[in-house]
């Protein structure tokens, strides 16, 4: 569950593929994983949990360009030129990288594709 470091890993003979949701289903679901399954997180109200993982604000961004924003807000607004620079930059970078996979899905369209799924992929869930 570490970012994807693109320099690393493309060289490997190997198929790349990744599913995105919803921003906000990625972070319920890994308040769900961290807290709700209780894997160690001390809080029990998403309220309180929400404003220490910052991260999941950019979390594609992040995961696939392999920089650390500090949360969109920051980069942004509180940047000035810079910041907005870096922000373009890493949202680029993430866009290169995502290209570069051999499948992207998207998992609010599964929904739609069981036997496309099934009959390219060959299972159901």
């Amino acid at each position: 569950w570490e970012n994807f470091d693109p320099s690393r890993h493309f060289d490997l003979d190997a198929v790349f593929a990744t599913s995105f949701r919803k921003p906000l289903h990625r972070a319920l679901s890994q308040f769900r994983f961290e807290c709700v399954e209780d894997r160690g997180c001390r809080f029990k109200q998403i309220e309180k949990w929400w404003p220490r993982r910052s991260d999941l604000i950019d979390i594609y961004t992040t995961t696939f360009s392999d920089r650390k924003l500090a949360g969109w807000k920051g980069a942004v607004e509180g940047g000035g030129e810079s910041g907005s620079r870096h922000r373009a930059e890493a949202v680029g970078a993430a866009l290169d990288t995502v290209s570069r996979l051999h499948l992207v899905l998207c998992m609010e369209w599964l929904a739609y594709a069981s036997p496309l799924v099934r009959s390219v992929l060959g299972f159901d869930d």
